[in-house]
């Protein structure tokens, strides 16, 4: 309810973002809806749907779920000076006088860009998982002459790196792939727990049961792809299920 009720939404300063706000988030991200009953006293449903950019910021929001960093396009800051600092009501007096031209700056471009957003989809060879975004980021470099799109997926590549690093299921998979003398690998949850877990006591951050494993196998499955692993679980059978872990070349960014 609250994503319907304005244009964009703001996290200011988080600390880390638990699986359910960030499930949440990338539901924000690509929309989604809500039904619910109007009163409790009548049977009459309403749905709210919403989808809305979101924006992030804090010095370090913790580690990332695969499919929210696969939604974020993150910016560094640099610090103010403090001698160009300025008070509120001097930066927003300054921004009331510069609103018109920001205004309709940012119309002209959102019409040269709407215009040339057809032709995306006939250029652009690759798309990642945000493809409408992608071809957004086409349309607007066509445009401007400038290199979002490269921005973009260049910053999905250290993301994912951020994904796996801090993860230790992924550091344990990327580190037997890189010493497996095979490219493939068929085996239970539990043949794959006791390979990768690390030896001594159960780190705190390791998955408990298997069930678990499983679960984090597939919420990494995407980020280990873009590094050349393949992870898919396999049909059940009578006894158990499995994965399939294939190790491939790594696939180009977009471009």
């Amino acid at each position: 309810m609250a994503a319907s009720a304005g244009w964009t939404m703001g996290l200011d300063n988080p600390v880390g973002i638990p699986q359910g706000l960030s499930d949440f988030l990338c539901r924000a991200v690509t929309g989604a809806s809500v039904a619910k009953r109007e009163v409790y006293t009548d049977d009459d449903v309403t749905s709210c749907a919403y989808q809305r950019p979101v924006l992030l910021t804090g010095i370090d929001v913790g580690a990332l779920q695969p499919d929210l960093a696969e939604r974020l396009l993150p910016f560094t800051l640099e610090a103010i000076d403090p001698k160009a600092r300025r008070s509120e009501h001097d930066l927003w007096r300054r921004y009331r006088a510069a609103h018109g031209r920001i205004l309709g700056g940012l119309l002209d471009l959102a019409a040269a860009v709407w215009e040339r957003l057809p032709d995306a989809a006939d250029q652009l060879n690759q798309r990642p998982r945000m493809a409408d975004w992608a071809e957004l980021l086409w349309a607007l470099d066509a445009v401007t002459g400038w290199d979002t799109l490269s921005t973009y997926t260049g910053s999905q590549e250290a993301i994912t790196d951020d994904v796996i690093d801090a993860d230790p299921v992924a550091t344990a998979l990327t580190r037997w792939s890189s010493t497996s003398g095979s490219t493939e690998w068929r085996a239970t949850t539990g043949q794959i727990d006791e390979v990768l877990r690390p030896p001594g006591p159960i780190p705190e951050t390791w998955p408990k049961t298997t069930a678990l494993l499983s679960a984090r196998l597939t919420s990494l499955a995407p980020a280990l792809r873009q590094r050349g692993i393949d992870i898919r679980k396999l049909p059940r059978t009578s006894a158990t299920r499995g994965f399939l872990i294939t190790l491939n070349a790594t696939p180009r960014p977009p471009t």
